[in-house]
């Protein structure tokens, strides 16, 4: 196995990294999201130009035809500079739009995806466990004597949507399982900011027309698919973000005195920051693992056992390594002027998303009764 980054790769993660270096500082950041600015419209832009919005498009249309590999290399700069705009859930729409797009949709949306016009991202269906949740009320397809369809249902938890122009529904017809692009100005939609600032939105769908050919190929694996998809970028965003606090939390250590000696010093806390540093690579070496099981798109369906244990097994270590971060910060580690809180609130938010310890466990437990 290889796992040394192409030169492409390479010259893509160095230029995205110092974009975000130079212009996606903490400090601008947290005065942007005091005045309720959770989408720069400037920093979208400068990602069109680097040609990463439509990374998993077509070169025809101006994209690179990336795989699962090359975005996850963009996860890790985009997780070290905790980016509030909805890359990685524009990503997945537009990742999920390369295999099952229409041609009419390709030829209207591919160019203004990859230039930042129009923002794509998944509705997915209830996959989280908590009781909090909102009931959740299928969408429904009903084909119209225009050959129009209707769609009818609400979608909860949609990760981006409140930046997004468009969004993919799943839903069903009969035994039938579907897929549609809509635009969002058609839905209703009530939008909130989760505890790591980032935007979702709880989206209600009454009677909205689609166009057939704004149907997209899917069948009952489609949404197992992208789950594998957003599981492998998570990871690597998760990884990303545990290097930071522990590297963080050894800076910290190092700097601050007790008994007129740094706290680094004290064997107790050098064994902390050691157990952080193991758990960090754990995670990393299930995260590569991962990246490379999904090259194969045709085939990712085989490894949903290996997409869940690894996210139930990457949510274990980034607890561990968020908990220790604020711990050795102590009240410092949870004020909102400290960058190392807003890391942490990103990795609960993580451990949560495209899947809770819940609903992993209760999937792993069907797969293995079913015989995977």
């Amino acid at each position: 196995m290889d796992f040394e980054l192409t030169d492409e790769q390479k010259m893509i993660a160095e230029s995205v990294d110092k974009l975000l270096s130079d212009q996606y500082d903490f400090q601008s950041r947290c005065k942007r999201l005091s005045s309720n600015e959770r989408f720069d419209l400037s920093i979208w832009q400068q990602f069109a130009r680097l040609g990463l919005l439509g990374m998993p498009l077509p070169t025809a249309y101006g994209g690179f035809s990336a795989s699962i590999s090359d975005l996850s290399v963009l996860m890790e700069p985009m997780g070290s500079s905790l980016v509030v705009e909805p890359f990685l859930y524009c990503t997945l729409g537009s990742w999920l739009l390369s295999q099952t797009a229409s041609k009419a949709i390709q030829k209207r949306y591919f160019s203004s995806i990859v230039s930042g016009e129009t923002r794509v991202v998944v509705a997915m269906r209830p996959i989280c466990s908590t009781a909090f949740m909102p009931s959740h009320q299928e969408v429904t397809a009903i084909r119209d004597k225009s050959n129009r369809w209707r769609l009818s249902g609400a979608c909860h938890m949609v990760y981006g949507s409140d930046a997004a122009t468009h969004v993919i529904v799943f839903a069903r017809c009969g035994k039938r399982d579907m897929a549609f692009m809509l635009p969002l100005s058609a839905c209703q939609r009530k939008s909130f900011s989760l505890v790591d600032d980032t935007g979702v939105c709880h989206i209600s769908l009454n009677n909205v027309l689609c166009d057939a050919d704004h149907e997209l190929k899917c069948n009952r694996y489609t949404q197992d698919r992208v789950m594998a998809a957003a599981v492998t970028l998570l990871s690597s965003e998760a990884v990303s973000i545990m290097r930071v606090l522990n590297q963080k939390s050894k800076d910290y250590l190092q700097q601050r005195k007790q008994f007129g000696q740094p706290l680094s010093s004290f064997q107790v806390l050098q064994h902390r920051l050691v157990e952080m540093y193991v758990q960090e690579e754990l995670a990393r070496s299930l995260s590569l693992a991962l990246v490379l099981s999904m090259e194969d798109v045709k085939q990712m369906r085989q490894y949903m056992p290996q997409v869940s244990m690894t996210k139930l097994k990457i949510n274990d270590y980034s607890q561990f390594v968020g908990e220790q971060a604020v711990q050795l910060h102590g009240g410092m580690g949870v004020s909102d002027e400290m960058d190392i809180a807003h890391y942490f609130r990103r990795l609960t938010c993580i451990r949560h998303q495209f899947g809770d310890q819940a609903y992993h466990v209760a999937k792993l437990s069907a797969m293995f009764k079913r015989g995977l």
